[in-house]
């Protein structure tokens, strides 16, 4: 009884927050096969009650489902490690090290989206902070809450060299790190493509488009 009250309250626990607060990623979605090993081990070291008696079909029902999840699991995962060894799982690292490289780091760098920006910050030298365009605000590791939720997803590339022409008084000092490249006819005239990932990643959000300020 422990194990199936744990693994309701834990399920309806995540469930409040994906629906409530933040859908998330197949990441955040392993936690449900978390609390379902959890029972597991959980009833595994309760004793027969009596009510689950008139049910004794049910506990070789659960090994069979719990096996079935973990073995469909373990090929899942073989597929994952051989798409990390074939691929990047990111391009933030590569977007970072042509930053750092070519010294663009000195620049104001106006990232967007902002959850795909934060990963690049992470390899930036002195903790260097990048303006968000879609919050408006400086940062590195981006909070979720309110702003970032209303917003993260409401904006095109277009939108960031729009706030950059509303916001900054010297664009030639800022460096567009983008998720998703310019498509405004007078946009790409007036930024020049620095960087383009080349190959596509595992995380498909987490390509880059680097731009500087050419225009005169």
């Amino acid at each position: 009884m422990k194990s199936f009250v744990f693994l309701i309250v834990a399920t309806a626990g995540f469930l409040y927050l994906i629906v409530f607060q933040f859908q998330g990623t197949l990441r955040h979605h392993g936690f449900l096969l978390i609390f379902l090993t959890g029972a597991f081990i959980l009833s595994s070291f309760e004793k027969n009650q009596k009510w689950a008696e008139k049910i004794d079909w049910a506990p070789n029902v659960g090994r069979i489902i719990f096996s079935a999840v973990m073995i469909l699991q373990f090929f899942k995962g073989l597929a994952v490690i051989q798409d990390e060894l074939e691929r990047n799982f990111s391009d933030s690292g590569n977007a970072a090290r042509f930053i750092i490289d070519n010294g663009l780091d000195k620049y104001t760098i106006v990232g967007h989206r902002s959850y795909a920006a934060s990963a690049v910050a992470a390899y930036l030298p002195n903790r260097k902070k990048i303006w968000y365009a879609d919050q408006q605000r400086f940062g590195t590791f981006v909070y979720l809450d309110t702003v970032f939720f209303n917003n993260y997803l409401k904006y095109n590339a277009d939108y960031a060299p729009y706030i950059v022409k509303e916001k900054f008084s010297k664009p030639d000092s800022i460096l567009l790190l983008l998720n998703m490249p310019i498509q405004f006819p007078e946009f790409q005239r007036q930024w020049q493509l620095l960087y383009q990932t080349k190959e596509e990643p595992i995380k498909r959000d987490e390509i880059y488009f680097i731009y500087r300020y050419v225009y005169l």
